[in-house]
């Protein structure tokens, strides 16, 4: 493996941990919002799990093409 290719992999396992509490966070907080112990942040809650699920997804992608790659 490249020094390029090891830094990568590196990043995207260093992004993958806090993606998975940042998704599992919000969830919890969007289930409080659902039972209406919290109002008013839905909207900014849902904005910040969409954007950590679609960056999670996009660095699964990205590791699998460059797995298939190698």
């Amino acid at each position: 493996m490249t020094t390029d290719r090891a830094t990568l992999s590196h990043l995207r396992h260093e992004l993958h941990t806090p993606l998975n509490h940042i998704i599992g966070y919000s969830e919890m907080l969007l289930e409080s919002v659902a039972e209406g112990s919290i109002v008013g942040l839905e909207p900014g809650l849902r904005e910040l799990h969409e954007n950590a699920r679609q960056l999670m997804l996009r660095a699964r992608a990205r590791r699998a093409r460059s797995i298939c790659a190698a």
